[in-house]
This record gives C-alpha cells, sequence and structure tokens, in this order.
C-alpha cells in the first residue's frame, strides 16, 4: 500500500523549492528518504512516531528530537513510540 509523508515546514519559512511530500511503499523506503534528506550528525538516536503520525528524529540519546513531518497511515510502520524524556545532567 502506498504511505505519503508530507514535511514539517513551520510557517515562517520561505519553502521555495524545498520537497514537502514524497510517497513510499515500505518502512524501509521511508528511513531511507528521511536520511538522505534530513542531518544526521553524530549523536543521531533514532527516528520514531508519536500518537498523531508525526515521525520524529531523536539525537543524544532521545534528549533532543525535532519533528520530521506526518504520514498518512501507520500500517507496516514499526517505530518506537516516541515519549518526551526530560532528563537533567548536574
Amino acid at each position: 500500500m502506498t504511505n505519503k509523508f508530507i514535511r514539517n515546514i513551520p510557517t515562517f519559512i520561505e519553502v521555495g523549492k524545498c520537497t514537502q511530500a514524497f510517497e513510499f511503499n515500505t518502512q524501509e523506503e521511508l528511513i531511507e528518504h528521511l536520511g538522505s534528506v534530513f542531518r544526521k550528525d553524530m549523536d543521531f538516536y533514532r527516528y520514531s512516531i508519536t500518537y498523531d503520525n508525526m515521525i520524529m528524529q531523536e539525537e543524544n540519546l532521545g534528549r533532543m528530537w525535532m519533528p520530521l513531518g506526518y504520514i498518512e497511515n501507520r500500517t507496516g510502520i514499526d517505530l518506537p513510540e516516541f515519549k518526551v524524556t526530560m532528563k537533567v545532567d548536574l
């Protein structure tokens, strides 16, 4: 089944020619595309998904995160459930 990822772009950013959505068939295709479009620096931890189908990029063992965009359908997507982690390093 074809699914669609819709990029989360804040309204204050001028989009220009930026790709805002793409279709995919498998979780592997989704992950491959996200890895080619979004930054993955040395602190990359994982991708996760929220209750409302927002794909999140987590960094620093989940201490930092960024919303990437929504998917239309969760069927076939087996990402960890996103949970806000509040950790304080003293």
